[in-house]
């Protein structure tokens, strides 16, 4: 009798363990299902999904890695402000024993990319990596650090997005040049006279500045990129030209694959996915730790009016190609938003 009891007990004391230990584990899961929901409302972006299935998104890179194409060098491209720095010093510290990383393509990772830019030293079979930030939380880190924007410094937030994006020209820059030279004058980065502003790398007059912020004293306003020399009326123009301009580079000849990263995957999703990927994708092992998700960045919360600007104002259709939209967010299911085979 006193065995039975002890056994029945031994049960009782099993069941209220493993139900205590199934309420846990459900409660951390909707807590981190909690945690990424408001991450999403924070960004202004709603808790609406459009599903990738991850098995479509990597079937045409494992077929091409089955085939032996593998990828030989890597560049990664990225407006300032999106986590380049971050991901080009991760990368580099994975596989810079057996695979270049790169912080430009045709030209610096930040800047409108040209095929027609010498190529000579582009390694052929290049995977391209472009990261993106969601618009919302995009604008206000350009407004906080305006890097190489020296005329949109310590800007309120209406004055920052709504301000034309270029600069008048000063000190080394104030050269006289006819039409033609404008058009074929070469400046920094290959660019001509006409679609970057300054066309010298340091154009202020020595001494002019006692302490620099963000590059302010190499100025890079870059013109729209059609050839016209005009400025962008705002930095939400240029945004949507370079949303448009980095994805094109998958149609660029040397151009393997071109994978999209948001930066909002890397911080929730950490970097083991990317990293396994790339290991495929290269045919070499990564000599480093995955960075692992972050969770508790915080940020500056915009008031209702920042957010209906952008709402009316930001090109939607060429946020739709990099993952984003106004009320909500297409999600692959991976670490990866997309990848592109050239």
């Amino acid at each position: 009798m006193r065995d039975s009891t002890y056994f029945i007990s031994l049960l009782v004391l099993f069941a209220i363990g493993l139900l205590v230990s199934s309420f846990l584990i459900i409660d951390q899961f909707y807590k981190y299902q909690g945690r990424l929901q408001v991450e999403e409302e924070q960004m202004g972006r709603g808790s609406q999904r459009i599903m990738v299935p991850k098995e479509r998104l990597y079937s045409n890179l494992e077929k091409r890695i089955d085939e032996g194409q593998l990828v030989r060098a890597i560049s990664i491209l990225g407006e300032r402000n999106s986590g380049t720095t971050w991901m080009y010093e991760h990368l580099n510290h994975c596989f810079n024993h057996s695979v270049p990383i790169n912080r430009r393509l045709t030209r610096y990772k930040h800047w409108f990319q040209d095929e027609t830019v010498s190529t000579s030293k582009i390694q052929n079979e290049t995977l391209v990596i472009a990261m993106f930030r969601n618009p919302y939380d995009w604008v206000e880190a350009m407004r906080k650090k305006p890097h190489h924007a020296s005329e949109h410094l310590y800007l309120d937030w209406k004055e920052f997005v709504t301000k034309p994006w270029t600069m008048e020209r000063v000190g080394l820059d104030l050269i006289d040049l006819n039409q033609e030279e404008k058009r074929t004058q070469q400046c920094q980065e290959a660019f001509s006279y006409k679609d970057v502003v300054s066309c010298n790398t340091r154009p202020f007059p020595e001494g002019f500045f006692n302490i620099t912020h963000y590059s302010n004293h190499q100025p890079f306003y870059e013109m729209r990129n059609d050839g016209t020399g005009k400025p962008y009326d705002n930095i939400l123009q240029l945004r949507a030209a370079k949303n448009k301009n980095f994805v094109a580079t998958k149609d660029f000849a040397f151009v393997k694959e071109l994978w999209i990263l948001r930066y909002e995957d890397m911080l929730r999703r950490g970097t083991g996915e990317v990293i396994k990927q790339i290991e495929k994708a290269t045919g070499t092992e990564a000599r480093c730790k995955a960075s692992p998700p972050q969770l508790n960045r915080k940020k500056r919360e915009l008031i209702h009016e920042e957010m209906d600007y952008l709402k009316a104002n930001v090109d939607w259709e060429a946020e739709m190609m990099i993952g984003y939209s106004m009320d909500g967010f297409m999600d692959s299911n991976s670490s990866i938003y997309s990848i592109h085979a050239s």
